[in-house]
């Protein structure tokens, strides 16, 4: 693991800062040993808040005045995740890092993985949506994700309740590859998911988050933060339900800016979570109703790039 990358996003303690420095430069070293003058002018040509600009600053010029104190400080710090947490810390310029990360928006310097990461993305399909699923969803869920795992695909979600869980659930059943996209390493959340988790390390998947704390701590946005990572791990986002209020609004917005190909279900009656499938059929002008529809449409996709 890159230090270098571990330092910066800590001082930063800005993922926007970090964006446009990284997005510039690609070396986090190079960042940290730059002259403050030239990263002023920089962040200040930015809309980010001036505020965020002069701490960040401030803790990169208390770097170059000690860099040692701040190489052993945090040397120490990630030696205590691994052996607390028993997590392995992926950092922007290593090799192990997910090359499909690098194209987003405010990318994660920092990676915390329990399991297996590997997988192919050309073969990875996100299944997100709301957490009160009806049982049309859950059933077409299971019916879809045994028929992708046939056909070797990995399912990336974020382990909430409904959707979430029941495609992580049937990744599983079906023998095949998920991977859990979590707000923070540390801990399970929701907690009745625990097992479950635990169940996607036996059989070969992955936990994954950008955040990690030594105490309990959760709040609402980390779980609209994570869901960039969510779908720029894939390289489709199937939303199968999702009301305008619920966080797979967040998901779609996300996978938008990141020009992914999304898909819906069709609603069977209308209800609230029949929002986001009716907003993406608007856009799209076609329902999803097996897994043979989600691969033509990636096929698809695949021939239309070759072909600019």
């Amino acid at each position: 693991m890159n230090i270098y990358d571990y330092i910066l996003e800590k001082i930063a303690k800005n993922k926007r800062i970090t964006d446009v420095l990284i997005l510039k430069y690609r070396d986090s070293q190079k960042i940290l040993n730059l002259n403050n003058d030239e990263i002023a002018m920089i962040l200040f040509s930015t809309q980010l808040r001036d505020e965020s600009i002069k701490k960040f600053l401030k803790n990169k010029k208390e770097f170059n005045d000690n860099p040692r104190k701040f190489l052993l400080r945090y040397r120490m710090e990630i030696d205590k995740i691994r052996r607390i947490f028993g997590v392995n810390i992926i950092s922007f310029s290593d090799k192990e890092y997910p090359p499909q990360l690098k194209r987003i928006k405010e990318i994660p310097l920092i990676l915390y993985v329990k399991g297996n990461l590997n997988f192919n993305y050309e073969k990875s399909i996100s299944i997100v949506g709301t957490r009160k699923a009806t049982i049309h969803a859950k059933e077409k869920i299971r019916e879809i994700v045994k028929n992708l795992i046939k056909k070797d695909y990995s399912i990336i979600s974020g382990l909430a309740r409904g959707i979430d869980t029941e495609a992580h659930r049937s990744a599983i059943v079906f023998g095949g590859k998920t991977i859990a996209v979590l707000p923070y390493i540390n801990d399970i959340y929701p907690p009745e998911n625990k097992p479950l988790a635990e169940e996607i390390l036996k059989k070969g998947g992955a936990l994954i988050s950008e955040n990690c704390f030594f105490k309990n701590y959760y709040h609402a946005s980390l779980l609209t933060q994570r869901n960039r990572i969510i779908s720029g791990l894939s390289k489709g986002v199937f939303i199968v339900e999702g009301s305008k209020k619920s966080g797979s609004f967040s998901q779609y917005n996300h996978a938008k800016r990141q020009d992914k190909i999304i898909f819906s279900l069709k609603p069977p009656f209308p209800h609230k979570g029949d929002f986001l499938p009716r907003l993406i059929f608007a856009e799209q002008k076609k329902w999803i109703n097996s897994s043979e529809d989600i691969t033509k449409l990636l096929e698809k996709e695949d021939n239309q790039k070759k072909l600019i």
